[in-house]
């Protein structure tokens, strides 16, 4: 969990009676989620090595933006140079940049993306690559665009079939 947000509790027994229909809708939805996570984990890697600081912030703020359908997130300047792997310095040095230059506006832990067309400019092109990749990967079967909101669904039908799925708040950092 990199934000606070909303997620889905589901029991245990209930996942695995869910998970265990090798055709079912959790079943090919986790397949499909694992490969994107997969290919952005192998991606992320290579970026770690050959971006700069600034491009790889840019990647990770569009990217938290596009997870939570929002300009505006929860996310501390500590947190993004873990995330970075890098000092909370080089951080502060690149989200001031970005600031200056109008991108984002970053206050006590809560950014604002403020220019949705100029920030993935200054993203390495990881950003544009992995978007791509997670859309196609998350490809429901109808060849249709899946969305994070979809495991809702799926998990609504699940409910529907016995099993039990409560929505939680996830808390912040």
């Amino acid at each position: 969990m990199q934000v606070a947000g909303r997620a889905l509790a589901l029991e245990v027994a209930a996942f695995e009676r869910a998970a265990a229909a090798v055709d079912g809708p959790l079943f090919s939805m986790m397949r499909r989620y694992t490969q994107v996570m997969f290919t952005q984990l192998a991606r992320n890697a290579a970026c770690n090595r050959v971006h700069t600081v600034q491009q790889r912030a840019a990647r990770s703020l569009l990217t938290t933006s596009d997870r939570m359908r929002s300009p505006t997130f929860v996310l501390t300047q500590e947190f993004l140079a873990q995330m970075l792997a890098v000092r909370r310095a080089s951080v502060s040095g690149v989200a001031g940049g970005l600031a200056q230059a109008r991108c984002i506006r970053h206050v006590r832990g809560t950014i604002t993306i403020l220019d949705r067309e100029g920030l993935p400019a200054r993203a390495c092109d990881c950003y544009e690559v992995l978007r791509e990749a997670t859309e196609q990967g998350l490809l429901d079967r109808e060849g249709l665009p899946a969305r994070a909101c979809d495991c809702y669904e799926v998990l609504r039908e699940a409910t529907e079939q016995g099993l039990h799925a409560d929505p939680v708040g996830l808390p912040h950092h």
